[in-house]
């Protein structure tokens, strides 16, 4: 499930930009702490950006998905 959850975080970001944990949670029905939790692992992976502020604003290369995705 982790893999899902890091998965629809970044096509939430990719997708509509800047966007802070609260927001990300709410489009996804989880809970804050969450999304905190699973941002941290994949800005730790390079995968995203953590802003000034808490935004998720930026997708990585290495976060965008592969047509294989």
């Amino acid at each position: 499930m982790t893999g899902e959850i890091e998965d629809a975080i970044l096509t939430v970001v990719a997708e509509a930009g800047p966007v802070t944990g609260p927001e990300i949670a709410g489009a996804l029905g989880v809970h804050p702490s969450t999304v905190r939790r699973h941002c941290q692992r994949l800005q730790r992976a390079g995968r995203i950006k953590q802003h000034l502020g808490g935004g998720y604003v930026t997708v990585t290369e290495s976060g965008r998905p592969s047509a294989a995705d």
